[in-house]
């Protein structure tokens, strides 16, 4: 599960790259996607995966309290996304994506950061004797 959540840092890793090159490409076609029922699953399956694999790794990162967290509030925005429902969840979009698009670069370096994160902290730990 380690290298899974390694491999996944660096999917964040190329796709802040290619969100900072051009923001436009994906906030695009999430705008295109945003009333599929597609991406309402995907983002809260996606979330819900990756938050019980957080979980279930925690104990193996450098970092394990920090990856507790992180895959606590990654369940937490898949309930909440699944209890506000579809028709919400596109409002919300709606409401959040165009005020964000001038900014989508910063999510880029976010991606980035997260990504590399999940890398590091998943890598073999060092015991200290």
């Amino acid at each position: 599960m380690k290298l899974i959540l390694q491999l996944f840092g660096l999917f964040l890793i190329i796709a802040g790259i290619s969100i900072f090159i051009d923001p436009n490409l994906i906030m695009d076609w999430i705008l295109e996607r945003q009333n599929t029922k597609g991406i309402y699953f995907a983002a809260i399956g996606a979330r819900l995966l990756l938050g019980s694999i957080l979980l279930a790794t925690a104990s193996q990162a450098k970092f394990p309290i920090a990856i507790r967290v992180l895959g606590g509030v990654s369940v937490l925005a898949a309930l909440i996304f699944l209890l506000i429902g579809h028709q919400n969840f596109i409002e919300l979009l709606s409401y959040l994506l165009p005020g964000m698009k001038p900014y989508a670069w910063m999510s880029g370096f976010l991606s980035i950061g997260f990504g590399g994160f999940l890398i590091y902290a998943f890598m073999n730990k060092k015991e200290v004797n």
